[in-house]
């Protein structure tokens, strides 16, 4: 039974430390909200190896044709989550994959982008209130809220943090514009 609980024991760590593995970046274009931008992001390649955290995006429009119209780049970063606004201006996007069992200045949460030119940054620690609330794996900590993808507004981009805390910010500055902290009797946002 002991050599049984064993064995189990084993497998089921290496299916949770290789479903919790950093995932290599792969060419990927992500659609605004109505379909009218489209943001595509490659990996950058040393040979035939895929160069982690490094990337390059294109922001293109889509024209009535029905052809893409290249509108800005960006070189640099990779990121599995971006977020393109529908007039093809702005860029939302997620931070890597953050190692560790707490929320850092150094780990980049989200980024926000105007023609290519970043605006304003956060890190996990400035999102986060509680670092005690991050969801700590194998190989990482998750500070978004379970399935979180961020939204957009209209000209604003919301997330909800793994404490609850949905942050709505302006799209033209990155600026914080409002924060709607959860309702503690009832799990749900409390909003004025």
């Amino acid at each position: 039974m002991k050599k049984l609980t064993t064995i189990l024991a084993v497998l089921l760590f290496c299916s949770v430390s290789s479903a919790d593995s950093v995932q290599t970046p792969y060419p990927k274009a992500t659609t605004s909200k109505m379909g009218l931008s489209v943001f595509v992001m490659v990996p950058v390649l040393e040979g035939d190896e895929v160069k982690l955290g490094q990337g390059k995006g294109i922001m293109y429009t889509v024209r009535l044709d029905g052809s893409l119209e290249k509108k800005w780049n960006v070189e640099g970063w990779y990121s599995f989550g971006t977020y393109p606004s529908d007039d093809g201006v702005y860029l939302t996007r997620f931070g890597d994959w953050p190692t560790g069992d707490s929320p850092k200045k150094e780990d980049l949460a989200v980024a926000f982008y105007k023609q290519g030119k970043l605006i304003r940054t956060y890190s996990t620690a400035d999102l986060i209130v509680d670092p005690k609330k991050v969801r700590v794996t194998v190989s990482h900590y998750q500070w978004l809220a379970e399935g979180q993808h961020g939204h957009f507004y209209y000209k604003q981009f919301g997330l909800t943090t793994i404490e609850g805390r949905e942050i709505i910010f302006d799209l033209e500055s990155g600026e914080i514009t409002k924060v709607y902290e959860p309702n503690p009797e009832n799990c749900s946002h409390a909003k004025p």
